[in-house]
């Protein structure tokens, strides 16, 4: 039976626009009733082409295609002279394009294409008649090259030549003079050329996954630039020239091969987020203090083995990450972070917490996990805020009534340490706790009180020593894991006939 279009239900009256995506329609619609529409919207079905007679619908500006299987399209397709948007690639997913459609190099009012996620090879040299295109977006295709006259797009702002197969810097980009967004990410780039400087207007730059090695000096020319993506390059050093980069609000070196951070990077006082994870770090230079607008700042799985004392003057930071290091011990000025909301020191040598932790009034979200703490951190009670806390592979050995925790805590994690009992928890009542997850220690025996945690709904108590639950289940509980622990089938049958109501997994 034929798809069957129901256009009234699907259209916007006032805004002219008629949106019939993810319908599931192998054909495109009956031109006649869609002339008159300014706006189409086709995204995600599984149309294979398009038919002849569009050229028909003479009002239409913009044109959504993406997430469909279209081969190509036809020479009428020049026709929609007022076109001024057309998307035949999205995340939503491409099309089936191995050929630059050359029509669409006749449609003059176009600003914005896109064209992500399907098979082109090349670029035409007719791309340059779109005089009025502003946004060009080929992610996503097989794309080595780009045509010298697309440098003549010269209202072109955002270009992304991403996930394509570049082995070298496009540099018909560089007269581009309006362009403020670039993407070249996933490709196999070796070099950025000397004369990068060019492109005075660039905001965004983003060349994550290459085989870049080196920076040129001549980066700090680009005096615009806000975002700089540099991830999972070869990149050693970064060069003097940053430091003319006085908007630059974001940095990202993530899993290169630094091995020092330069003292250059405390002039970029507009930096909001600092990424130099996964490198060879050993230390950073105290002069970072000046980066008073920092608001993330990420240092995991470097080489550092003290705590660095410049974060404390760096209070803006809403987000510290320094997992995976070496670090023994927080110093006090992390007391200082008053608007620190999410801290993650995991896989480090800590022996305790300090204890102007307590004095982190924002703090939301902690990982301690994979240290060498002996006692809980009982201070962080004063944490109000506090709804997540990881406590994981430490040294623990006790959890009991003497126990302080965060009051509005949501997760408790404290899993591979070595309790052997867990004793109720604290004296208060626990509103907010729905998961407390306690797996891998030794514990032989569990008690709670249900009153005290009204709203709990997950508790994971596999891999340890219980023999039975001797405790009452919470009203709230849909979920109990108790695998590998020494539970006779017997008393198994016995709890899930009791317990009918709870999903419970030996």
């Amino acid at each position: 039976m034929p798809k069957r279009y129901n256009l009234t239900k699907a259209c916007n009256t006032f805004m002219k626009e008629q949106d019939l995506s993810n319908q599931f329609l192998n054909t495109f619609p009956p031109v006649k009733e869609l002339v008159g529409w300014e706006s189409i919207k086709l995204s995600n079905n599984d149309i294979n082409s398009i038919p002849n007679d569009i050229a028909d619908l003479s009002s239409l500006k913009v044109l959504h295609l993406d997430g469909n299987e279209i081969k190509e399209l036809p020479e009428s397709f020049a026709n929609l002279t007022n076109l001024e948007e057309l998307i035949l690639g999205s995340v939503v997913g491409g099309n089936m394009f191995m050929i630059f459609p050359l029509a669409i190099t006749q449609l003059a009012k176009l600003t914005k294409l896109s064209l992500v996620d399907n098979q082109l090879q090349e670029i035409p040299e007719e791309i340059n008649q779109l005089t009025q295109l502003c946004f060009l977006d080929l992610e996503t295709n097989e794309l080595s090259n780009i045509p010298l006259s697309l440098s003549e797009l010269g209202l072109l702002t955002h270009l992304n030549l991403g996930y394509n197969k570049f082995t070298s810097f496009p540099e018909e980009v560089l007269p581009l003079s309006c362009l403020e967004e670039l993407y070249l990410m996933q490709n196999q780039i070796k070099e950025i050329p000397s004369n990068i400087g060019k492109l005075t207007s660039l905001k965004v730059l983003n060349l994550n996954n290459n085989e870049l090695t080196i920076l040129p000096d001549s980066i700090g020319k680009m005096v615009n630039l806000e975002k700089l993506y540099l991830t999972s390059n070869n990149i050693k050093a970064i060069p003097d020239g940053v430091v003319s980069l006085k908007k630059l609000k974001e940095l990202t070196l993530f899993k290169n091969s630094l091995k020092n951070c330069p003292k250059t990077i405390a002039t970029l006082t507009s930096l909001e987020v600092l990424d130099l994870a996964a490198n060879q770090i050993e230390e950073l230079p105290n002069e970072l203090a000046q980066l008073h607008r920092l608001k993330l700042l990420d240092l995991s799985n470097n080489q550092l083995s003290q705590f660095p004392e410049f974060i404390g003057n760096c209070k803006s930071i809403e987000e510290l990450n320094l997992h995976h290091n070496q670090i023994e011990k927080l110093t006090e000025s992390i007391g200082n972070l008053k608007l620190l909301k999410r801290l993650y020191m995991s896989d480090n040598k800590l022996l305790d917490i300090s204890l102007t932790c307590a004095y982190l009034d924002e703090l939301q979200e902690v990982d301690f996990s994979g240290n060498l703490l002996t006692n809980f951190p009982d201070h962080l009670i004063a944490l109000q805020k506090l709804t997540k806390l990881n406590l994981s592979r430490n040294q623990l050995s006790k959890l009991d009534s003497y126990t302080q925790l965060p009051p509005n805590l949501k997760d408790l994690t404290v899993m591979g340490n070595k309790l052997k009992e867990v004793k109720g928890l604290g004296q208060i009542v626990y509103q907010s706790m729905e998961s407390l997850y306690l797996s891998f220690n030794e514990i032989s025996f569990f008690q709670i009180s249900p009153t005290q945690f009204p709203h709990l709904q997950i508790i994971d108590l596999s891999n340890n020593n219980l023999t039975d639950i001797d405790f009452e289940i919470p009203p709230s509980i849909e979920y109990i894991k108790l695998s590998n622990n020494p539970i006779h089938p017997q008393k198994q049958k016995k709890i899930l006939e009791q317990y009918s109501q709870v999903i419970i997994d030996f």
